[in-house]
């Protein structure tokens, strides 16, 4: 499995990979702005000189790569649900990432949790799928909790038939 990819089974058939939803990334992108914040400012009182540019530079480069860097983190992470199975994807950093599925069979409970004012407004919650022997999988702010937990329990009764 690479960083975008995720291996299916023959006749396994994809039908939604769910993200958090883009306000959660909302913080990185604050801190991508007082990194540029910080730039603009060296920049503005340091005196001039060559250093001032190559420094400045720098302090750019590394702010925008901690921009690309928090947004493959943030697309990485992911549920897939697919005709047979639910995979959760937590991907760490770059090189560190958990992977967890279950069995539509196996999924015991579903669970929604919302908290607070944005969670409403912007219909976010939390996710928790129950596995039989115990485990959790639990996607966090992700866009109509409640329309994926109807969709998982549709899939179960069809695989149940």
């Amino acid at each position: 499995m690479s960083l975008f990819n995720l291996s299916l089974s023959k006749n396994e058939k994809l039908l939604a990979v769910v993200r958090q939803h883009i306000f959660s990334f909302s913080g990185s992108f604050f801190q991508f702005l007082i990194l540029l914040g910080v730039c603009g400012a060296f920049y503005y009182f340091m005196p001039e000189s060559i250093w001032k540019l190559i420094i400045f530079l720098l302090l750019l480069i590394f702010s925008i790569a901690f921009l690309i860097f928090k947004f493959v983190v943030w697309y990485s992470t992911c549920i897939t649900i697919t005709d047979e199975r639910v995979i959760d994807i937590n991907q760490k950093d770059l090189t560190r990432r958990m992977v967890t599925e279950a069995l539509l069979s196996d999924i015991s409970n579903l669970a929604i949790y919302k908290e607070g004012i944005w969670a409403g407004l912007f219909n976010i919650g939390t996710l928790i799928i129950e596995i039989k022997e115990g485990g959790k999988i639990v996607a966090f702010n992700v866009k109509d909790p409640e329309g994926l937990m109807h969709a998982i329990n549709q899939l179960r009764k069809e695989k149940n038939k």
